[in-house]
């Protein structure tokens, strides 16, 4: 097997912090609560206006959190910041303006996001009045994951890697500019299938059993490709296999994890 062509090593999270969120204004059966039932994405948050909006978690406790994901959002840019207190006069964290980009894959902004040292108890997502994709008149969260921690493989994904299924989405762009993605379906066809090579050595082989052998597992998938968003909220859902290359190396072969769309 060839290596994958990458930036770095792929990540792994397998673990998420509750919390709380309450946001700055919420529409009716869209409230912030939502976004905390990972793997539904498209049982989202939605505000009542494009102005200035955000919604804040709460982990009733200050938690290190280093990395936070946010899936089908549908505006471009983001602020994360942080605090003790639930003020956000002077936050103590702030991540100035982050962009998300769209996945063609799914035709949905999402993005990982990798936090610096913080360890606060609530945590802000701030939007800025923007024109939103989707020429509504309100902004969109789908997910958002809080990692507890998040792993780098000791050896990265090889070939071959495979994108299995469609999703079953279309775009219609509008003449006034903007355009709204529309779900046809709420099945989950998109799957992705990966192989791992590691050498022969208790610590690398039991990494991938950690990682990966829990079938049915919430696992979010950082590909570490050159775009922002090749990260994914997913499910493992193959059993684990493995075949003997020499005395230094097996192959676990055909691991699947389906995307939640």
């Amino acid at each position: 097997m060839a290596r994958f062509a990458k930036t770095a090593n792929a990540r792994v999270a397998t673990a998420f912090w509750t919390y709380t969120a309450v946001g700055s204004t919420e529409a009716a059966g869209r409230p912030a609560t939502n976004i905390s039932e990972l793997g539904r994405p498209s049982k989202s948050w939605r505000s009542t206006t494009t102005g200035e909006q955000s919604v804040v978690l709460d982990f009733s406790t200050a938690r290190s959190v280093p990395s936070v994901f946010l899936d089908n959002c549908n505006f471009a840019t983001v602020k994360i910041q942080g605090n003790a207190a639930d003020v956000w006069t002077s936050p103590s964290f702030d991540s100035g303006n982050l962009t998300l980009n769209n996945d063609p894959k799914l035709g949905r902004r999402k993005r990982l996001i990798d936090l610096t040292a913080f360890n606060l108890r609530f945590m802000r997502i701030l939007i800025s009045s923007q024109t939103v994709d989707d020429n509504a008149s309100f902004y969109e969260i789908g997910d958002v994951a809080s990692v507890q921690t998040i792993a780098t493989l000791t050896e990265n994904i090889e070939y071959p890697l495979r994108w299995v299924g469609r999703v079953p989405k279309i775009r219609n762009d509008f003449i006034s500019g903007g355009f709204e993605t529309v779900e046809i379906s709420s099945a989950r066809p998109l799957n992705i299938q990966f192989a791992v090579r590691q050498s022969n050595d208790s610590a690398n082989v039991q990494e991938i059993y950690d990682l990966f052998g829990n079938k049915n597992r919430k696992i979010i998938l950082d590909l570490s490709l050159v775009q922002d968003w090749e990260s994914y909220l997913c499910e493992v859902e193959s059993d684990i296999n493995n075949s003997w290359v020499n005395s230094g190396l097996f192959d676990f072969n055909e691991i699947e994890a389906a995307v939640f769309v």
